[in-house]
């Protein structure tokens, strides 16, 4: 976590969760490193404020950078070609999509339900 980097790294996580109360945890603040929650709902906000929204601020800058993405496969995608056509590197962009919306994670332990 960002915690384990060096003070004069810098870093922001951008974290997506339901909800104010699906927040788990508190990362201690330190000058440059932030953490921005931002909520399912964001997602439809006009203008959207969702993760995607939040990797093409312009304060996202890929000099020097590299992005960690992770979550359901449709949102490491947009996030991906977000990054990519702000001109970062496909070496600059490590990603893995752990999950499909609407689909169970059988290979990994969630086993489909069946009616």
């Amino acid at each position: 976590m960002m915690e384990a980097l060096p003070g004069r790294v810098r870093a922001r996580a951008y974290l997506e969760v339901e909800g104010p109360d699906e927040r788990q945890l508190e990362i201690a603040s330190a000058p440059n490193k932030t953490v921005s929650w931002r909520y399912a709902s964001d997602r439809y906000e006009q203008p959207p404020g969702g993760l995607v929204a939040a990797v093409s601020a312009p304060e996202v800058s890929s000099v020097g950078g590299h992005a960690y993405l992770a979550g359901e496969v449709a949102l490491v995608s947009g996030l991906k070609a977000a990054l990519l056509a702000r001109g970062w590197g496909a070496d600059q962009i490590s990603a893995k999509a752990y999950w499909n919306r609407g689909r169970a994670n059988a290979g990994h332990g969630e086993p489909e339900l069946k009616v």
